[in-house]
């Protein structure tokens, strides 16, 4: 690991390894604007001002003529977060901070494991994934700093860090993950290493220490700012940034029988809180005069943004935070980059507080319900995304021309974080180790229609796809399209990714996008904030011992018990011997007189899936690296120009130079079950399940208008 130490005091670097950096962390301007409870009239954004419905936004945006300072102060109620991880409702008036532009922005690609690989119960073994466009190995004390600084950038992109988290899901289950819930996770304070010059793009590699029990797991590795918040991006319309790898682990590491298919179902928890979305948010009125002033109101100012949490060491590499007296109210002073117009632009500095972070227990999430993970479809059909969510207030967007990142996170009336689910499918190529460039995508679309009585968000691909093999990843954004804050550092994946092929011969779309199955029970992991792992409790240590003592008081009958099991056993065991002698000497005479050739134990025959092709090939429709279809060639251009439709924010992209010089792995059977597993009982099992809400309905209209989704 690389560790970067700074000396916070002023933001000045001190025996930093940061190199050819502007600054290594924030550099005030003038010191008087760095140490000032009055914000400087110069940085105030006229943008953050307009609430966007008069130039066809859906929801009004927050609006403030002082850069949102005092914004904490209209929520007395509720602790100011101050670099604290809390379980309940909090605000956090740290800025978002600088944002990078599109060419400096991360990406990511797991190449080892391969997609769908079987991995031997409780055994080491190691992850490995491409990563570019962050300038890495840099975290914070979590402890202390947890959210309590702005995103920062330097000369190779946003200063931060990957993360890797791995869950345990149902191998037939689309319904939404709760965040607590994860069999893994882990700060990866590794910088790449092997960078190639010219892309910018390097490997990293962790080994996860004793592996993982017998299930079906998802690991997703995602890129973060030095302060745990996720990546911002200058505009909505980008790549995945994370990604995302699916694998088996069983006993032995081969396939196991097939889990059955789970019947679709409610939630069990589905009507515990159905969220429908009140009237639009109107001015901020709660305490007008604070809002309007240039002058921090002292109960918003967050003392604990003058820790620069070196005095206790999280973990070896840890960086110090930037520090602030003031809230970093000034902090776009100190920065290169322009001050934040409230449109997508090539990068800028935005003075916008976080905002409102949600109780732990109302995290959200979203999951792909539709394509299926290895379906395939047929070409140039149109099919329905559908996407199931938890725990969001969904059907809020704000004017994206106008108001993007324009405002703080914010909570409806039930704590649920107020904004919508988005998706973006990706041309990948199966194996390629490259990391994606964050400006090429195929579709994006900003999903505002509302969530049915099961909490599933659908919207169409009306054209469909060319033929390909494709990455659809779903996340949730905020009102104003900034990726959504949460109270934990240590979380499930908030988003979802599938992989599914496009084909000439593929089945007729189904459309089958209700929720498959139910989701896992929540079992609170342990309070450290180590790589996660269960701890035996203190019944279950008891119980240990009860069981020793009374093995202890009973170890002559016992020993004697065995010694007779054993003799019957070894009797038991020659006879199989000899019977099994006999008949094999048999079936040896059988096979001199007829050998049989084409013979294969399916036992040991992985599944197949988009990555593996291990069944027999249809010659007439296989395609090879390098080659093309004639009816569609996997390099086609789905559009050559960015089409909006007119009752949608979708945006369809030409598929890049990249993707396009493969032809998409064919597989005769491709959208069957992932690979085969028995489901093990989590550490954590025990606990019982603790409620759970989710978004279910919004009053909210559809989306219809031409304005640009940036």
């Amino acid at each position: 690991m690389r560790a970067v130490y700074v000396d916070g005091s002023h933001g000045r670097s001190s025996g930093s390894r940061i190199r050819r950096t502007r600054r290594a962390f924030l550099l005030p301007r003038v010191d008087g604007d760095f140490q000032s409870q009055t914000l400087n009239s110069s940085l105030v954004v006229p943008a953050f001002a307009q609430s966007g419905l008069a130039t066809g936004g859906v929801t009004a945006s927050l609006t403030s003529t002082n850069n949102f300072i005092n914004f904490c102060d209209t929520v007395p109620d509720l602790p100011i977060t101050n670099g604290k991880q809390l379980d309940s409702d909090s605000c956090n008036p740290a800025p978002i901070g600088e944002v990078p532009p599109l060419d400096k922005l991360p990406t990511v690609r797991i190449f080892d494991p391969a997609q769908n690989d079987i991995l031997t119960a409780n055994t080491t073994f190691s992850l490995s994934f491409t990563a570019k466009g962050l300038h890495a190995g840099i975290f914070t004390n979590p402890n202390e700093n947890f959210l309590a600084a702005p995103q920062q950038v330097a000369f190779d992109g946003v200063l931060g860090h990957y993360s890797l988290v791995i869950q345990q899901i149902e191998p037939n289950s689309t319904a939404p993950l709760d965040p607590r819930d994860f069999a893994y996770f882990s700060v990866l304070g590794d910088v790449p290493a092997e960078v190639d010059d010219k892309t910018g793009a390097g490997t990293i590699q962790t080994k996860i220490a004793s592996g993982l029990p017998e299930g079906y797991y998802r690991a997703t590795v995602s890129p973060h700012a030095a302060n745990f918040q996720p990546v911002m991006g200058p505009t909505a319309q980008v790549a995945a940034f994370t990604d995302v790898l699916y694998f088996s682990v069983t006993a032995t590491g081969r396939p196991r029988s097939v889990p059955s298919s789970s019947s679709r179902r409610r939630r069990e928890w589905r009507d515990a809180s159905v969220s429908r979305r009140g009237p639009l948010p109107a001015l901020l009125r709660a305490r007008a005069d604070a809002q309007g002033s240039l002058t921090l109101v002292p109960s918003v100012v967050a003392d604990g943004f003058l820790n620069n949490g070196m005095g206790t060491t999280f973990q070896a590499g840890q960086s110090s935070s930037a520090t602030s007296p003031n809230n970093f109210i000034n902090l776009c002073g100190s920065s290169s980059l322009p001050l934040i117009a409230g449109a997508g632009q090539a990068g800028f500095c935005n003075p916008a507080p976080m905002g409102l972070l949600p109780a732990s227990s109302k995290m959200p999430s979203a999951r792909v319900t539709y394509p299926r993970n290895g379906d395939m479809l047929r070409t140039n059909q149109p099919f329905l995304l559908g996407v199931g969510v938890l725990n969001l207030a969904a059907g809020n967007n704000a004017n994206s021309g106008a108001n993007y990142m324009s405002a703080p996170q914010q909570l409806s009336a039930e704590g649920l974080i107020k904004g919508h689910p988005y998706v973006v499918i990706e041309n990948v190529v199966a194996g390629d180790r490259a990391a994606a460039d964050a400006k090429f995508f195929v579709l994006f679309k900003g999903m505002t229609e509302l969530a049915d009585a099961e909490g599933v968000v659908t919207t169409e691909v009306s054209g469909g796809l060319v033929a390909g093999f494709y990455k659809l990843t779903v996340g949730i954004k905020t009102t104003n399209g900034m990726q959504v804050l949460l109270p934990k550092m240590q979380v499930g994946a908030v988003g979802d990714s599938i992989f599914f092929t496009v084909a000439d011969d593929g089945p007729m779309p189904t459309n089958a996008t209700g929720i498959v199955g139910t989701a896992r029970t929540f079992s609170p992991p342990s309070s450290s904030l180590s790589i996660s792992s269960a701890k035996p409790t203190g019944t279950q240590a008891q119980a240990t011992d009860t069981a020793k003592s009374a093995t202890q008081s009973n170890t002559v009958p016992v020993v004697a018990g065995a010694i007779s099991g054993f003799t019957a056993l070894a009797l038991i065991i020659l006879a199989i011997w000899f019977w099994r002698r006999r008949r094999r000497t048999a079936h040896s005479r059988d096979q001199m007189l007829q050998w049989r050739p084409g013979t294969f134990d399916t036992h040991h025959t992985p599944a197949p899936t988009p990555f593996t092709d291990r069944l027999q090939p249809n010659r007439s429709n296989t395609r090879t690296t390098g080659g093309s279809s004639s009816n569609a060639p996997y390099g086609s251009r789905e559009r050559d120009f960015d089409a909006r439709s007119d009752d949608s924010v979708t945006v369809i992209m030409p598929v890049s130079a990249s993707a396009s010089s493969s032809s998409p792995p064919r597989k005769m059977h491709a959208g069957m079950s992932p690979p085969p597993t028995t489901l093990a009982t989590r550490m954590d099992s025990s606990a019982t399940s603790s409620e759970r809400r989710y978004s279910g309905m919004s009053a909210a209209p559809s989306y219809h208008t031409n304005v640009p989704y940036r």
